[in-house]
């Protein structure tokens, strides 16, 4: 039977670039109870279910709860544990760590060698131009979290925070805020009130911003006058976990709350997962008008695509910050991206203030992110004012634009105030206009796509826009109508359709009409199309050459001859990495780590089947050239390799050409591994052409045995049948809720008599039969899932596919469902028989005892020798006597468990099981009374 097979609907994904994965506590994690339960009851199931565990709840955020447990116990296992009870969220508790990339040995203090404050090169913030007009204030507070501040260093000393409502030494909390002695700030990490610095990156952090100044030490911070606190939660190499951080935005957020006046938090760290609790702790930041800045990262990353947090969450109190060096020029290191990355500031050879006391230079993100906070600090100081909102945007509108840092970041490049005395620290009806994208765009031909340019005078946004592009003016307006989101935000939105196959500037004009230096391009691509086809497998046995990778291992494949590939360039070499990743340049990766696409890892890929794979254990990967010129074919092919850890290996080929663009991905064996592993189910399936991608699965059971792909143009098959609708048609999106779906379908134009058959795959790869016009329901868990329509005529096969989110139930779902669930519990304890169940329990045991077997109990054993004759096992059994001796009534039995009136008893002769109990939450029982069940374990 000859099929074919059209995937109609495709997910063109963006996704994160290769990283390393994030670390997880082995010590702690984060619980959050429904807001529903009572404080106190929660609390108490959590320390019931973990009794050897420290429950540490926040103040501002009583919900949220961070558990550490003894070093060597097991967090899978207690994780799992909490999440067992009923309205608790378990959240892992992801390692983070300072951002400064590099250090050197001590220098001598010079104000000179702080050329992020003053230089000649002038890409500095110009600071001394600033202290003309502002340096601080004492009223000011800065929070810097980190590994904490050494309080004692003299260039420190005197802008370091001392809590006045804290009598030092007394081992007394006089403030009550749940720290006792908490002078300077507070230790996370070590869960103390001393956040002394043991790791030189605080400190350094800290002399940035407001190390003092004229006091004949050292260096000076870019506020003279400001107060900071100290909340370590890195330790002494950097490294620390997101609930210390929660736990010290809940310390700065209290101190708020008490009248502390807080402008900003300093967080030049990072390196976790998306984690929802931290989520929302930065947003009760925002919410309490604490500025929120943090470090973009130092790998060289773009945010946009592959987000780094926390500097990548979205709330409006975040300004993330890139760095670069005295000549102008990006970091190496920096991370990147003019969505998500605000501003850049000097972050390469940074001298600053480290315990000791001395000065050292550091480099990184880290370094960048105190100057931002010290321009804030200043702003604090010139507008007290201003709300923090305000204080970003005048921020951000006063950054110096410079085209190499237009791909870079969302501003610019921070300055306090210009050559024309106007800026940050003294705006005067000063007009910023900003591209809010990069400067340079690259869209698939005919798409849609929203232009976004920022305009404000000072921090008051500006009414009406106007962008001129190939002579038209387009007159925008920030009223939140139409294609404008907000209404008074500066942001204005330009949706176009990118209609043209060559590159389109849009301008964005002054009020006087003159061109400003907001700009982008738009230069329009076409993508190849990724389709399903009739399966083909190209044979390579007796010829082909053994590459010999191993595990996590790559090589270069040379043909002889250069093939065409999708984008009609060719190549003269292919790289082949061991993992199922095929770079089309030349160029890739041998990572393990799949990811969504885009990946970013080079210009042009075919993820053929990106996944853990290993040929070190068993298969080959090997290839060979068949056919005659000019139409030789280059096939790559994966022979029976086994995923890592596994032992069924899987066969699949991609097949390049001499002579066509198109290439084939020809999956022969994909079910032979672990049901895990198997058909897809942890790998990245499709095509990457310069960050656009085409993304067939990812982490997704979307392949089958005797399948095969195509990149390249679409051939439509005359005998093909045509699907002209597969839609969602009801249901609520939450889980395991029926959702339905309805399809139709014709028969081919060149054969309208034929019999067209349909079926569904629900996501499950098994198709079942559907009528044309009808509704079909199922069930799906949480996440992105996706349901195809097959239609079927003769030997010819198509499909269409829809993709949906199924969303976990809602705080307030859950509540209405926890309330329904109250009440039929109640319907059914008012009148039992109605619902046919036992209404007492004498009735309850008379039925028992008078058909034991039925309900699983065993009459004949009531006696100690009938027991001790039962061979090794586990009984429910029911004793007819009462038990006073458990030694002699049971044995040599192992234990026994049993319930009554809510209460979990059990007993064993071995005191070492007993104690296992007792842990469990099991109280010993020394007697038992006639009719009571139990369970033997024997």
């Amino acid at each position: 039977m000859r099929k074919t097979l059209l995937a109609t609907s495709l997910l063109v994904a963006s996704a994160s670039a290769f990283a390393a994965p994030a670390e997880i506590s082995e010590t702690s994690f984060i619980v959050v109870t429904d807001s529903s339960m009572v404080r106190a009851s929660a609390v108490s199931a959590l320390k019931t279910a973990l009794p050897k565990a420290t429950v540490k709840t926040l103040k501002t955020m009583p919900d949220f709860s961070v558990v550490r447990i003894p070093e060597k116990a097991s967090v899978k296992a207690a994780m799992q544990r909490m999440s067992a009870i009923p309205g608790v969220t378990v959240y892992p508790d992801y390692k983070v760590h300072a951002l400064a990339s590099s250090s050197v040995v001590a220098v001598d203090p010079m104000f000179s060698e702080l050329w992020g404050l003053d230089s000649s090169y002038d890409f500095d913030i110009n600071a001394p131009e600033a202290w003309n007009i502002q340096t601080g204030s004492a009223d000011v507070v800065i929070g810097i979290i980190d590994t904490g501040i050494d309080y004692t260093h003299p260039d420190l000393q005197a802008n370091v925070w001392v809590n006045p409502r804290e009598v030092p030494g007394n081992g007394i909390d006089d403030d009550n805020n749940g720290w006792v002695d908490d002078i300077y700030g507070i230790d996370t990490a070590n869960g103390d009130s001393d956040p002394f610095d043991d790791g030189d990156h605080g400190s350094h952090v800290a002399g940035t911003i407001g190390a003092a100044a004229n006091n004949g030490e050292g260096v000076t911070g870019i506020a003279w006058n400001t107060k900071m606190i100290g909340c370590k939660f890195l330790d002494i190499d950097g490294f620390g976990t997101e609930s210390g951080a929660i736990e010290c935005l809940d310390y700065f957020l209290d101190l708020k709350n008490s009248g502390v006046n807080i402008v900003a938090t300093n967080n030049s760290w990072g390196g976790g997962f998306f984690n929802q609790p931290l989520l929302d702790a930065i947003e009760a930041h925002n919410d309490a008008g604490i500025l929120f800045i943090a470090a973009a990262g130092n790998e060289s990353n773009n945010n946009d695509t592959s987000p780094s947090y926390p500097a990548s969450y979205d709330v409006d109190n975040i300004i993330s910050v890139a760095a670069h060096d005295e000549f102008g020029t990006p970091a190496d290191f920096t991370n990147y991206g003019p969505q998500s990355v605000d501003i850049s500031a000097p972050g390469v050879d940074i001298l600053s203030t480290v315990p000791g006391p001395t000065y050292e230079l550091f480099s990184g993100t880290s370094m960048a992110t105190p100057h931002v906070t010290g321009a804030v600090a200043l702003m604090a100081a010139q507008y007290p004012d201003m709300p923090a909102h305000e204080i970003k945007t005048l921020l951000l509108n006063s950054a110096v634009y410079e085209s190499n840092l237009s791909s870079y970041v969302g501003y610019g490049r921070l300055q306090l105030i210009g050559a024309d005395g106007s800026g940050a620290l003294n705006c005067i009806d000063q007009t910023s206009y900003r591209s809010l994208q990069s400067d340079e765009l690259s869209v698939e031909s005919g798409t849609d796509v929203t232009l976004l340019f920022g305009a404000y005078n000072c921090m008051t946004s500006v009414s009406t826009l106007s962008v001129l592009s190939n002579g038209v003016i387009y007159p925008l307006s920030d009223d939140g109508q139409g294609a404008d989101a907000v209404a008074g935000d500066g942001v204005f939105s330009l949706p176009v359709t990118a209609n043209w196959n060559t590159t389109r500037t849009f301008t964005v004009l002054a009020d006087n009409g003159d061109l400003t230096n907001a700009v982008v391009s738009v230069t329009t691509y076409t993508m190849p199309e990724l389709t399903e086809i009739p399966f083909e497998y190209v044979d390579i046995s007796g010829q082909s050459i053994n590459l010999y990778l191993g595990d996590d291992s790559a090589t270069t494949v040379s043909p002889g001859f250069p093939v065409m590939l999708p984008d009609n360039s060719t190549a003269d070499s292919i790289y082949v990495s061991s993992n199922g990743f095929i770079g089309l340049d030349g160029n890739g990766t041998a990572s393990f780590g799949n990811t969504r696409l885009p990946a970013n890892i080079n210009s042009q890929a075919v993820y053929l089947h990106w996944s853990d794979l290993n040929p070190g254990s068993g298969g080959a990967v090997q290839y060979a050239v068949v056919g005659t010129a000019p139409e030789r074919k280059l096939v790559i092919e994966y022979a029976d390799v086994p995923p890592y850890g596994d032992t069924g290996g899987m066969t699949f080929q991609i097949v390049l050409q001499e002579s066509s663009p198109t290439v084939m991905m020809n999956y022969l064996d994909v079910t032979s591994a672990s049901s895990t592993r198997s058909n897809g189910a942890n790998a990245t399936i499709g095509y990457e052409l310069d960050g656009n991608a085409l993304q067939f699965g990812y982490n997704e059971a979307v392949l089958r045995d005797q399948m095969s792909l195509k990149v390249g143009s679409q051939e439509i098959d005359p005998l093909a049948p045509v699907i002209t609708e597969f839609r969602v048609s009801s249901g609520v999106f939450r889980p395991e809720l029926p959702i339905g779906f309805s399809g139709t379908a014709e028969a081919p134009p060149e054969a309208p008599d034929a019999t067209v058959e349909l079926a569904i795959d629900f996501g499950d790869g098994v198709q079942v039969p559907y009528e044309a016009g009808t509704e079909a329901f199922s069930g799906f868990p949480i996440g992105l899932q996706r349901a195809t329509l097959f239609a079927t005529a003769g030997e010819v096969t198509v499909s269409r596919s829809v993709e949906f989110v199924i969303y976990d139930y809602t705080s307030d779902e859950q509540e209405l469902m926890g309330q329904a669930y109250e009440q039929g519990v109640a319907d059914v304890v008012t009148d039992p028989a109605a619902y046919g169940l036992i209404s007492s329990l004498a009735d309850a045991a008379d039925i028992i005892r008078q058909n034991p077997e039925v309900y699983g109990l065993a009459p004949v054993v009531n006696t100690p020798e009938t027991l001790a004759a039962l061979p090794a096992g586990k009984y429910l059994l029911g004793t007819p006597v009462d038990i006073t001796n458990m030694y002699e009534y049971f044995g040599n039995a192992k234990y026994i468990i049993t319930y009554k009136d809510g209460v979990n008893y059990g007993w064993s002769r071995y005191q070492g099981i007993r104690d296992i109990m007792v842990d469990r939450g099991y109280t010993i029982i020394n007697q038992m009374d006639a009719g009571m069940g139990y369970w033997l374990y024997q």
